[in-house]
């Protein structure tokens, strides 16, 4: 048997909204009620920023190129990628990764 407890006001509150964002080897669905704010260019490599209204979150969508055709596990040796020990999930194929864990304060997905 499933339980699932749900508050009435909770219950009445609509979807979040959704939005794309597309950029060159990038490409992702966020949650658009929630980082409201475009904070401009990435870091590093192409790609957008977006934080919430009060700035306490944000989220980075960003791609570089591959110009030394690197495989995904090459590319996650490299100095800037999170560090092995701070991965808290890791998927590694031969066409992709996904990575996700915990690197100076910040929650890296």
């Amino acid at each position: 048997m499933l339980l699932d407890v749900c508050p009435v006001a909770a219950a009445a509150t609509p979807p979040i909204g959704w939005q794309k964002y597309v950029e060159t080897g990038a490409n992702v669905d966020f949650p658009n009620e929630i980082f409201t704010q475009d904070a401009g260019p990435p870091d590093w490599g192409y790609g957008r920023r977006f934080q919430t209204s009060v700035g306490r979150a944000n989220l980075t969508v960003n791609s570089i190129a591959n110009n030394d055709h690197d495989s995904p596990a090459s590319f996650l040796r490299m100095p800037f990628a999170l560090p092995p020990s701070a991965a808290v999930y890791r998927r590694v194929t031969g066409g992709f990764f996904a990575v996700s864990g915990f690197y100076n304060k910040r929650i890296l997905v």
